[in-house]
């Protein structure tokens, strides 16, 4: 009778451990590689992001490694304080609540090449990150897919 009840503890220890990492993994927090997907970046790792949930709840991502342009500032037209910043240490998107599921909207992301700001959806898929920018409504834009390191 002791073995099973051991058995069955252990078994449901282990489910809930899988259940913890699968959630763990279905959040856009932690370190992203991001991939170009345009000009003569296209296919190339571009940089990698922390993606962290700022004090007022809602998730916030930097650049801690800008690796096309290292030297690189954000361009002069980028909102506010963030013109001509260094890319290493920019926050580039903010403002993202969880919608549901793998899915956090509201936020926004600022391409530091142009200064463009859009509006951006985060959808996690497994250990791939879709970030899907636009101006208006989503079906005008496009998706970059961002791959995990942490």
């Amino acid at each position: 009778m002791r073995v099973k009840i051991g058995f069955i503890m252990a078994v449901v220890l282990l489910l809930g451990s899988i259940t913890v990492i699968q959630a763990q993994n279905n959040t856009p927090v932690g370190v992203w590689q991001t991939i170009g997907d345009q000009g003569e970046n296209k296919g190339k790792v571009t940089s990698h992001i922390r993606i962290y949930e700022a004090s007022n709840g809602t998730l916030v991502g930097t650049i801690i490694q800008p690796i096309s342009n290292p030297d690189g500032k954000c361009h002069a037209d980028c909102p506010g304080r963030l013109a001509n910043q260094p890319l290493k240490g920019l926050t580039i998107m903010w403002g993202f609540k969880h919608a549901g599921g793998n899915v956090w909207e509201g936020g926004s992301i600022v391409d530091p090449e142009d200064g463009t700001v859009y509006s951006c959806k985060l959808t996690v898929e497994g250990n791939k990150l879709q970030v899907r920018g636009f101006v208006g409504i989503s079906l005008i834009g496009r998706t970059q897919t961002w791959v995990r390191l942490q």
